[in-house]
């Protein structure tokens, strides 16, 4: 992975494995470093029908990001496997 700077804006892909074309909702749930929770709206990737993509906000906190991707069909909701990312300040290696 890359590596994500705080203040700086960022795309974000998760790999599925299943076919989201179905889903009427896709969310990315997170926990930031100071753990508070949240969600960003994702969409289909348009080259690939089993990830999500995500445009993301500047991140402020630096540190340790927890995120889960979530999936609602009709017959009911899919959440992901936990991964993680880091964050770093500016001048940070």
């Amino acid at each position: 992975m890359k590596r994500i700077y705080s203040n700086q804006p960022f795309r974000l892909y998760i790999l599925t494995g299943i076919d989201l074309t179905a889903a009427s909702e896709l969310k990315i749930i997170y926990k930031s470093p100071n753990k508070t929770s949240g969600e960003w709206v994702a969409t289909i990737d348009p080259t690939d029908k089993t990830r999500m993509v995500c445009d993301c906000s500047a991140l402020i906190q630096i540190g340790k990001w927890l995120i889960y991707a979530k999936a609602i069909f009709p017959q009911g909701m899919i959440p992901g496997s936990l991964a993680s990312f880091t964050t770093i300040g500016e001048g940070t290696i």
